[in-house]
């Protein structure tokens, strides 16, 4: 599918509406920035691939528990995965 850029409006309808269009343009659009956010967190790329998954799951299980007017939607993401990266780091430090 070629690259799709849409606002967060649009963005937001299609992955509500659990629309497969909205899950590929939700990783095509931000999956390197929420990777990046990961990374500074983890020092692993196997690690930031796993924990992106996780973030990429729980944005498309939450995104009707979002609310435009709190914050914006790209502080929302990066919160839900430098939440997730910190919980797997502090999980490793317990094994």
């Amino acid at each position: 599918m070629p690259f799709t850029l849409l606002d967060q409006t649009e963005l937001l309808q299609l992955i509500r509406s659990r629309s497969r269009v909205g899950a590929e343009v939700l990783y095509d659009q931000y999956a390197k920035v929420l990777s990046l956010a990961i990374f500074h967190i983890v020092k692993q790329n196997v690690l930031t691939n796993m924990v992106l998954e996780k973030a990429i799951c729980q944005i498309w299980d939450t995104a009707d528990q979002y609310n435009e007017q709190e914050l914006p939607f790209l502080p929302w993401m990066l919160g839900i995965a430098r939440t997730l990266a910190k919980e797997n780091i502090a999980s490793m430090k317990l094994e």
